[in-house]
């Protein structure tokens, strides 16, 4: 394997999370683009503020997945030396960062899911409380925590497949 083809997988498993991160980013804006109402499509500026960095991280993952050969061939130079690493292919380096990410989101937002679907289901009670909460769990919320658990573990079970699928895009 050439090193500028591990440069290349580099790259792209950057776009791979930035695309991830504007999916969540957009994902978690919605319910604040809907409470917003009808003020959102005559307030411009308030859209463009909600969807800016997603958009951003959206932009930055097309460019990074776009130019990863491109910016490879600069960051290696003229000589592409040939690693040797054993039999592993471009799919197994791309299954097992995948893998990596999905344990990543899914682990990192396990316990503040859980905690969140907790204190959703915690009932209000007379008197005061530690647990008492005075507004209600938004989904919003419950959402920031439970969709990247759901990726994180779509990720994880079809890492060997998508490993395998974005070889057969590398060059």
């Amino acid at each position: 394997m050439r090193l500028s083809t591990l440069v290349i997988v580099l790259f792209r498993v950057f776009a791979i999370y930035w695309m991830i991160s504007a999916v969540l980013g957009l994902l978690l804006r919605i319910d604040h683009i809907a409470s917003y109402g009808d003020s959102v499509g005559r307030n411009l500026l308030v859209l463009l503020s909600m969807v800016s960095v997603p958009g951003f991280y959206l932009i930055l993952a097309i460019l990074g997945w776009v130019f990863a050969s491109g910016l490879s061939r600069k960051i290696v130079g003229q000589t592409d030396p040939n690693l040797e690493l054993g039999g592993t292919t471009v799919g197994h380096l791309y299954s097992l960062v995948i893998l990596g990410f999905g344990l990543y989101f899914f682990l990192d937002h396990l316990s503040p899911a859980i905690f969140q679907i907790s204190e959703a289901m915690v009932k209000p009670r007379t008197g005061p409380s530690l647990l008492e909460r005075p507004e209600p769990v938004s989904q919003s919320e419950l959402l920031s925590h439970l969709a990247p658990c759901g990726i994180g573990i779509v990720l994880a079970l079809f890492s060997s497949k998508l490993g395998k699928k974005l070889a057969t895009l590398s060059p």
